[in-house]
C-alpha cells in the first residue's frame, strides 16, 4: 500500500511538472518582431528609440552632474541640484570636495529659506561661505565671485524682509 501512495504522488509530480512547464514557457514572439528585415516592427522600434533625444544623449556621453547641478540651481530646483552635485562630491576629494560641498550647502541654505527655516538657512549659509570664500573668482569655469556676491545680497535681503517673500534667487554663471 505504501508503494502505491508514493508511486501516485510521484506520478502526480511528473504531471505537475509537465503542466507547469506549459504555463511557464515564454510565449513565442511574432515573426515580425524577430525578423529584422527592413520595415519590420523591431527595426521601427529601435530606430524610434534611437531618435529619442534622451536615449541619444545618454548613449553619446556620460552625464555631467556638475552642469546638471548648475542648470537645476539656475532653474530654482535647489533640492534636485543638491542631489546632482552629490554625485560629483562623492567622487572627489581634497579642496574640490570642499568646493562642491560649499555649492551644495548654498543650495540647501536657499531651500531652507524658501521653507521658512531661517535658522537652518543662516547656519548652512555660514558653512557654505566658509567653503566658497577661499575659492578663486573663477573656479571650474564658474564665476564664483559673482555667486558669493549674489548669495550675500540674497541673504541680506531675506534677513531684512522676514515676511516670507524672498527676492530673486542667486544664479550661477559659467565662464
Amino acid at each position: 500500500m505504501r508503494k502505491s501512495v508514493w508511486a501516485a504522488r510521484l506520478a502526480g509530480v511528473k504531471d505537475l511538472r509537465s503542466s507547469w512547464s506549459k504555463i511557464l514557457r515564454p510565449p513565442t514572439l511574432p515573426t515580425e518582431v524577430v525578423n529584422s528585415a527592413p520595415g519590420s516592427l523591431r527595426e521601427r522600434l529601435f530606430s524610434e528609440m534611437g531618435n529619442c533625444p534622451i536615449i541619444s544623449a545618454m548613449a553619446d556621453k556620460p552625464r555631467d552632474y556638475f552642469q546638471e547641478g548648475i542648470d537645476l540651481f539656475n532653474a530654482g530646483h535647489f533640492f534636485e541640484c543638491h542631489e546632482a552635485w552629490e554625485h560629483v562630491w562623492n567622487r572627489t576629494d581634497g579642496d574640490e570636495k570642499l568646493a562642491i560641498q560649499g555649492l551644495i550647502q548654498a543650495a540647501v541654505a536657499i531651500l531652507h529659506l524658501e521653507r521658512g527655516n531661517y535658522q537652518g538657512a543662516e547656519s548652512l549659509y555660514a558653512k557654505a561661505r566658509a567653503k566658497l570664500d577661499p575659492l578663486p573668482d573663477n573656479y571650474r569655469q564658474v564665476a564664483i565671485d559673482e555667486l558669493r556676491q549674489s548669495l550675500g545680497e540674497f541673504f541680506r535681503s531675506a534677513r531684512a524682509e522676514k515676511t516670507g517673500s524672498l527676492g530673486a534667487r542667486p544664479r550661477i554663471r559659467r565662464i
